[in-house]
C-alpha cells in the first residue's frame, strides 16, 4: 500500500488534508511510547520478533494480520481497524465517510 495507494495523489491529498498519518512498523525494534506506555521489540527468534506496539493495535480477534490500518479519534479512542490491503479508491470512499 505504500508504494501504491497512499501514492495515489488525490488521497494524499486528503489524508494530509484531513488526517493525521502514521506508519509503524511491527518489527521495528526501538522501544516507543505510546499514551504515557513504553512498548518494546519482543524477540520471537532469532533475528525475528515483533513489537509490542504493533501487536497492540493491530491483533482482531486474537490475530495480527497485515497490513492493518488502525483508526483513532481526536481523542486518541480506537474506532476501528481494517485488515488487509486497500486500493487507493476504496480508502479515499473511507476517508469520505468519515469525513
Amino acid at each position: 500500500m505504500e508504494t501504491k495507494t497512499f501514492k495515489e495523489p488525490l488521497l494524499a491529498d486528503a489524508l494530509n488534508k484531513d488526517f493525521y498519518c502514521l506508519s509503524l512498523n511491527a518489527e521495528e525494534t526501538k522501544s516507543l511510547v505510546f499514551l504515557n506506555r513504553k512498548y518494546k521489540f519482543k524477540p520471537t527468534g532469532v533475528n525475528t520478533g515483533i513489537h509490542e506496539l504493533a501487536e497492540v493495535l493491530g491483533t482482531e480477534q486474537g490475530k495480527l494480520t497485515f497490513p492493518t490500518m488502525v483508526l483513532f479519534d481526536q481523542n486518541l479512542q480506537l474506532q476501528g481497524r481494517i485488515v488487509g490491503v486497500m486500493t487507493a479508491k476504496q480508502l479515499q470512499q473511507l476517508c469520505e465517510q468519515m469525513d
